[in-house]
């Protein structure tokens, strides 16, 4: 899973993509209107808020902040770059 936002802010700034990959399929969800109410409204109801698995992210406090402030969304995440954070 990954995501793309406006800023780095999660208290004031929006998520502008939502990307996932599940089996063999990748669905890639890109917000279109400026107002972001009917893209989360959209990702909260298609992405399921509790998945049985952990997610793979990069910068995992900040997305986590975004998608736990915006969709609700909590789950089990493993930060990819943790290895070289030192």
């Amino acid at each position: 899973m990954d995501i793309e936002t406006i800023d780095m802010d999660h208290e004031k700034d929006d998520l502008t993509t939502f990307g996932m990959i599940e089996g063999n399929e990748l669905y890639v969800i890109q917000r279109k209107l400026k107002d972001p109410a009917a893209f989360y409204a959209y990702l909260s109801e298609n992405v399921p808020p509790k998945l049985p698995y952990r997610f793979m992210l990069t910068i995992t406090n900040l997305k986590k902040g975004f998608l736990s402030k915006q969709l609700s969304f909590e789950a089990a995440f493993v930060d990819l770059m943790e290895p070289w954070r030192g």
